[in-house]
């Protein structure tokens, strides 16, 4: 057997089996949260609100984008009202397109480590919405890799529900799905819908620890 890392010697215990491999896009396919974090600093500076990266990385990755306005509020003294900073949301949005337009946002390591995964079906599960993710999927030329893409908008309640997860798998038709995160909120989703997790610290960790995982005989 040819294992994910190259030729399996003779006798070398199989590893688990996965039907199906599922992403976060943000922190784990692509570098995008640095520019989620840049876009809401510009848009949110005419209320007197300061976005810091340290604080977003903090307290925002992994969260829906309502949670997150409503931490901005409580970033300016005294609070901004909520209905004000969510009003932004729309201007965020295309100064992210923007922003996501003028760099690659996914990584030639990340290219080839999904070339190497034909055996698997692929999909993303983001809490963000898909605007935000079939751009820069196009754009690198692996949209077809993906048999399924859910958002924010797919499901009444994102992570770190189990809904977007469960939907993956009724979408993929299958059971056995190892999900890839970068935030406590997202494992907790994938967790609850009954899937094995490889965290991951950035997408430059990513093609390490997936292939780590998938040559364990034991899964994780």
């Amino acid at each position: 057997m040819v294992s994910a890392l190259g030729p399996r010697t003779k006798g070398e215990p199989v590893p688990k089996h996965y039907e199906a491999i599922l992403f976060d896009f943000d922190g784990v396919l692509a570098d995008s949260e640095p520019l989620h974090c840049s876009a809401w600093a510009d848009v949110l500076k005419p209320l007197g609100i300061s976005l810091d990266w340290e604080s977003y990385r903090r307290y925002c990755i992994g969260i829906p984008d309502r949670q997150a306005a409503a931490y901005f509020c409580n970033l300016r003294h005294p609070p901004a009202g909520f209905d004000d900073v969510w009003s932004l949301y729309p201007a965020k949005s295309r100064r992210f397109v923007e922003l996501i337009s003028c760099q690659p946002a996914i990584s030639p390591a990340i290219l080839s480590m999904l070339r190497r995964l034909n055996g698997y079906q692929l999909g993303v599960v983001t809490a963000t919405e898909r605007a935000f993710v079939e751009p820069a999927l196009v754009s690198s030329g692996i949209r077809d890799r993906f048999a399924v893409i859910i958002g924010a908008e797919d499901v009444s309640r994102t992570k770190p529900a189990p809904d977007p997860y469960r939907l993956a798998l009724e979408r993929l038709g299958v059971r056995r799905a190892l999900a890839v995160e970068d935030s406590d909120t997202g494992e907790q989703s994938a967790r609850a819908a009954g899937l094995d997790v490889v965290r991951v610290e950035s997408p430059e960790d990513t093609p390490r620890a997936v292939f780590a995982c998938l040559d364990q005989p034991t899964g994780i």
